[in-house]
């Protein structure tokens, strides 16, 4: 290879893993909070942003109705989310204005490629033909799996999902993204529960629901197919068979 071209491939390594850290620190940029207009309703977001507690004041009842107490829930998520978009934003203007510096890559053998050639350097006579159409075959699995798995996730993101709390007393909906969009108490309930309890059973309820949306994703044909995949790709001694290499005698010679 060239020296220009892999001085490229460096460079593009070293630019995706400045990246990949900036991605990091926004993924670990903290829990944040949030507000309804009234302060009745506090919600918490952890540091992945997924929703963890609702927080009911006490006396709620004397800024919201009955009938406006999901809307608020609703509220103060948004404004959590809101705030971690402002966290995000400053995450963003440090990394430009100090940007981190590209890590030391990992040595060959530590690599997958590295591995993998290490063994094909120690299997015997290998069939050239039949360990590139395997790995063709793979690509092409890999594109189809990729396509079909993403007109699943377009069809997924379009859909809403609704899960109960645990006494029934709560139903939750979320969107494709797992982002609460409805709430909906029973009224009965609601009028003598505790605000503890409130927070507790709408919780459950939103859990039950991204739980079922997560089973929805688990069970979808072609995101299975991609995880196995993935990890066919990411292990060198399954790779490795999957391509012949295993199955060729050892070489005395090399």
């Amino acid at each position: 290879m060239p020296d220009d071209a892999r001085d490229r491939i460096d460079d593009i390594r070293d630019s995706a893993d400045v990246d990949a850290q900036i991605f990091e620190q926004l993924k670990n940029s903290g829990p944040s909070e949030g507000l309804d207009d009234t302060g009745s309703v506090k919600v918490d977001l952890d540091g992945e942003g997924k929703l963890t507690g609702i927080r009911v004041d006490p006396n709620w009842r004397r800024s919201l109705r009955d009938t406006e107490l999901a809307s608020a829930v609703l509220g103060a998520y948004q404004q959590a989310v809101t705030q971690r978009l402002e966290g995000w934003g400053e995450v963003v203007e440090r990394a430009e204005a100090d940007p981190p510096r590209p890590r030391a890559r990992p040595g060959m053998s530590e690599s997958v490629a590295g591995q993998l050639y290490e063994r094909f350097g120690q299997a015997g006579t290998v069939d050239d033909a039949r360990a590139l159409n395997r790995l063709l075959d793979m690509l092409d699995e890999l594109e189809g799996a990729m396509r079909e798995a993403n007109a699943d996730a377009d069809s997924i993101a379009t859909s809403q999902i609704t899960g109960r709390s645990t006494s029934g007393h709560v139903t939750a909906t979320v969107s494709g993204s797992g982002d609460p969009v409805g709430l909906d108490f029973d009224s009965h309930w609601l009028g003598r529960a505790h605000d503890f309890n409130i927070g507790r059973e709408a919780m459950e309820a939103l859990d039950a629901a991204r739980r079922r949306l997560a089973e929805m994703n688990e069970e979808s044909p072609p995101f299975a197919r991609l995880a196995t995949l993935a990890t066919l790709a990411e292990s060198p001694s399954e790779l490795a068979a999957y391509l012949g290499f295993e199955d060729a005698p050892p070489s005395s010679g090399r």
